[in-house]
């Protein structure tokens, strides 16, 4: 029967009436889509946008957010002061500050003629791709036909060893402190794959490490960030910290505090990874060099050195190293060496700004064809600074499509490889659903069908012994339920996920009440033409309560998808873990995108589940009302 007749509908209070009706269902509908929406929306949030509450992704439409959301990915294994120097800036605090980017830092670009844009560009990728590795560090930039993550290092590790990518989930390479003047490369296998996989990187792909990020560090420090005192200082009318003297290889010859602050940085602060040792310094440090090995580390001849270093005596005990050796101890002893004894004006400090430049001068010759290629108008060398955000620009226009795509798909594509591709937990939530519909479906129906069919004295009693334990919090039974399944046998095994739950009080409850609705005309009948009790309870019992089933097969698989405490309780191997507990792991280890993702995959299962089931728990709904 309607709310409202046909009759009432027709007169204004009636309209009236319909109209509210469905305005609070309306208002409902969008209270319940709003959280799933935003649930979608933050799938591809990160530390930039996850405070918004918009249920549409805003990087769509805007161009800073689109762009300051990809640069934040790009350069995630970059130093953020190398990155604030290639920008002229300290102001990116990783991209997560709000502002004009784009308008400030690379929309100007767009006036340079596409030409030279694109001079800028191949100069700085052809010269990344041969650049020493010590200055290299991983941008991957989007590339057709490929994602971030294909080019991840625990891929290409997987890839290399022919091994599952989850081998390398907790991988962590080592990359250089280049805040630390004495930083040595590590020993170990880490460290040699790092370098493998930088090496194997495209110029495209790869970063360039600013010297002038660290001089400029250094005299922002010494002065207390303030330009007026480097001015005074130096004597000159520096335009900013970032525009002020630019690093050099060279001691400048005029005395003065530029001078003084140079010797002081090369002396103190520039990286020891970035500095080598001429041949005459070789020559003439390398008996001094055999005295400190024996007198400090007791190594007086090859064989010891072979020993103690494990190396052949041509890397580093015949002669003083070049360069930093890439044995860790040796490493050490090559740096405090080098520091104690040998002055910098006998060494030879690296700069990538210079080996920029020197790569320039072989390829323009003169500053004017430079300045004509790339639309530019620098007064000196020097001044040539790395094309870094003119390479950031030229990307994010030519393939903001792709950039939207992949920020979009990212985070899902992650999640479903560490729950299809690199990990067991699907293939684990799929073998405890089937045994817990196996033992629900056994157990429960038929403890139901017997209490329902034979009257027993006892029937009331079990019934509530059988909902008294729904009245205690299901935390009472953990440690009854822990020491049962460790006397059993049962740890870290599927069983124990599925056994003490076979028997759930409130199915036996609800399948009593409805086999207790069921006419006993069927059953005398069938009791007449000769059928046994199997054959009543297969084929009178079940078909007619489809619905009541379909509905504890819902809230079996409900619960069994679910499964979360018990898995952590009774599972110490986490290749056994099913989806619930991985992806409360995903939640606390990776990012929140990627925890949103998770949920999000995690919920298309149970709504499947329920669409499968509707009309049947329809039925189950309406049928007992109509009688």
């Amino acid at each position: 029967m309607a709310i409202i007749s046909s009759i009432d509908r027709r007169t204004w209070r009636g309209r009236l009436m319909m109209f509210c009706i469905y305005t609070l269902l309306s208002a409902g509908a969008v209270t319940m889509l709003y959280p799933f929406l935003l649930m979608l929306r933050m799938t591809t949030s990160d530390d930039i946008d996850r405070r918004s509450i918009s249920v549409l992704p805003s990087y769509i439409w805007n161009q800073d957010l689109l762009c300051r959301k990809y640069l934040n990915s790009q350069y995630g294994l970059v130093p953020t002061e190398q990155v604030e120097a290639a920008y002229d800036t300290q102001d990116l605090n990783n991209f997560t500050m709000p502002g004009n980017f784009w308008a400030g830092y690379l929309a100007p670009f767009g006036k340079l003629p596409p030409e030279n844009l694109q001079a800028r560009v191949s100069d700085l990728e052809n010269f990344a791709s041969v650049v020493d590795l010590r200055f290299v560090a991983p941008a991957l930039r989007i590339q057709p036909g490929s994602h971030f993550e294909d080019r991840f290092i625990d891929n290409w590790l997987a890839r290399k060893n022919g091994q599952p990518r989850a081998a390398y989930q907790y991988f962590e390479p080592v990359r250089p402190d280049l805040m630390r003047r004495d930083w040595t490369p590590p020993s170990g296998k880490e460290w040699a794959e790092w370098q493998e996989w930088l090496a194997q990187l495209s110029g495209q792909d790869r970063f360039v490490f600013s010297s002038n990020a660290l001089w400029q560090r250094f005299l922002r420090k010494k002065y207390g960030d303030d330009l007026a005192s480097l001015n005074t200082a130096h004597q000159a009318s520096y335009a900013s910290f970032d525009r002020g003297p630019f690093f050099t290889t060279i001691c400048p010859v005029a005395p003065g505090a530029l001078r003084a602050d140079w010797q002081d940085f090369a002396a103190g602060d520039y990286p020891l990874y970035w500095q080598d040792l001429p041949p005459q310094t070789v020559s003439a440090w390398s008996g001094a060099w055999s005295k400190s090995l024996a007198a400090e580390h007791g190594i007086s001849d090859a064989a010891t050195w072979t020993k103690i270093t494990s190396l052949p005596a041509d890397q580093g005990y015949n002669a003083l190293p070049s360069r930093m050796p890439s044995d860790e101890t040796v490493a050490r002893w090559w740096c405090v060496f080098v520091s104690q004894n040998i002055p910098v004006t006998g060494r030879i400090l690296l700069s990538s700004e210079e080996l920029f430049t020197s790569y320039l001068r072989d390829r323009y010759v003169t500053l004017d064809a430079l300045n004509q290629a790339w639309g530019s108008s620098y007064a000196t060398w020097q001044a040539v600074r790395l094309p870094v955000p003119e390479q950031d620009y030229a990307t994010i226009t030519t393939r903001s499509a792709a950039i939207k795509w992949e920020i979009s798909t990212k985070n899902f594509r992650i999640v479903f490889d560490d729950l299809m591709l690199d990990g067991r937990a699907v293939y684990n939530t799929f073998v405890i659903l089937c045994l817990s519909l196996l033992t629900s479906l056994t157990v429960n129906p038929l403890a139901a069908y017997a209490m329902s069919r034979f009257r027993m004295r006892a029937t009331n009693n079990i019934l509530i012994f059988l909902l008294a334990t729904m009245a205690l919090p299901s935390e009472v039974a953990l440690v009854p339920s822990f020491l049962l399944v460790r006397d059993l046998h049962l740890m870290n095994t599927l069983w124990a996920l599925v056994l003490p739950v076979a028997a759930n009080a409130f199915s036996i409850f609800l399948l009593k009440g409805f086999f207790d609705s069921l006419p006993t005309e069927l059953y005398e009948a069938a009791l007449l033409d000769g059928a046994s009790e199997f054959t009543l309870f297969t084929r009178i019992t079940i078909p007619l309560s489809m619905p009541i089933l379909a509905v504890t097969l819902l809230g079996t698989v409900t619960n069994a998808y679910n499964l979360f405490m018990p898995a952590v309780m009774y599972l110490g191997d986490e290749n056994k873990w099913p989806i619930a507990t991985k992806i409360y792991e995903i939640n606390q280890t990776q990012s929140i995108g990627q925890g949103m993702a998770a949920l999000a995959i995690s919920s298309v299962f149970p709504l499947l589940i329920f669409i499968f089931c509707q009309r049947i728990i329809m039925r189950g709904i309406i049928l007992p009302s109509m009688k």
